[in-house]
């Protein structure tokens, strides 16, 4: 049962970074974006 609990949360880590990186290279995405449109 331990070993299982370990597991989950060790997934639900990953799962997380995962949507956090996601995430930050969306708004890097979205901010150059924005940039790119005011410069020209």
């Amino acid at each position: 049962m331990r070993c299982e609990l370990h597991i989950a949360s060790k997934y639900g880590c990953l799962f997380e970074l995962k949507e956090r990186v996601g995430t930050g290279v969306f708004t890097n995405q979205a901010y150059a974006a924005n940039r790119n449109h005011s410069k020209s």
